[in-house]
């Protein structure tokens, strides 16, 4: 049962990253297209 929590929360923790990585990126993304006016919507 231990390892099945393991591999469990080994997947969990990818996702979680992934999850992180897209979130990071993308407010960046907001910021900097937030910060100059963008004339293209």
């Amino acid at each position: 049962m231990t390892l099945c929590i393991m591999w469990a929360m080994r997947q969990y923790t990818y996702v979680l990253l992934a999850l992180i990585a897209v979130g990071l990126i993308a407010l960046a993304l907001w910021r900097l297209t937030r910060s100059k006016p963008a004339g293209t919507e």
